[in-house]
């Protein structure tokens, strides 16, 4: 996902001129948040690393270039940004679908060192992790709602404890609250339809190409 958010802008320079080729992304779980992480929670003896760092890390070491001249202008003092998801996915130009769980289980293990249901026997704790993981859902689909709205630029944001669904099976029958209707797999096909590439889901509904889920509560999507 973060790879494909990346480079996606630079996929027709890597083509002959002469091929005629639409570029479309399936960007699947690339939102990397820099949310930091309570004090409560951290530990002093394991220092965390952090997934900002670690990109940073990488920033360093691969010195790639792929980093959009709008967003190192936007960054020029912390470039490193450039390929994290939160900064780097409003510069992103060709059109996408961006699947993005609100409780992405990937970053949440990376960054409280828990899965949904195993929280700290430790009261304070276990309220922090929860109140993180509610933050963190808030904080996506803040990200996420306002980068919708133009052709192309379809958006999913399940509420579910989930990464990397399309390489699941639940990329087909996973739905929101927008609809109860519209799976990821959909949610590709009207995007690529609203740029004139699929004519036969050209007359679905396709709710500005936003889907995501409104509820309350931790993990609360049909997942």
């Amino acid at each position: 996902g973060r790879g494909a958010m990346v480079h996606l802008d630079y996929v027709h320079s890597f083509l002959p001129t002469s091929t005629p080729v639409n570029v479309y992304g399936l960007l699947d779980s690339p939102l990397w948040l820099d949310l930091p992480i309570p004090t409560v929670l951290r530990d002093p003896e394991r220092p965390y690393f952090g997934l900002w760092n670690q990109t940073q890390a990488v920033m360093n070491v691969a010195q790639p270039k792929h980093l959009d001249s709008a967003c190192v202008s936007a960054h020029s003092t912390e470039q490193w940004r450039c390929l994290f998801g939160e900064y780097r996915i409003p510069f992103v130009k060709t059109p996408y679908l961006l699947v993005a769980s609100q409780y992405d289980s990937f970053q949440l293990w990376s960054n409280l060192q828990v899965w949904l249901g195993w929280w700290s026997h430790d009261p304070l704790k276990k309220q922090a992790q929860q109140q993180y993981a509610l933050s963190f859902a808030k904080r996506t689909l803040s990200v996420v709602k306002p980068l919708g709205g133009s052709p192309g630029f379809a958006m999913y944001s399940q509420a579910c404890w989930d990464h990397s669904i399309s390489l699941d099976r639940m990329f087909n029958f996973l739905v929101t609250s927008t609809d109860h209707r519209t799976s990821m797999l959909n949610a590709l096909e009207y995007g690529l339809a609203s740029l004139g590439w699929l004519p036969e889901a050209a007359n679905a509904t396709t709710a500005g190409l936003l889907w995501y889920d409104n509820c309350t509560g931790i993990a609360c999507g049909q997942c």
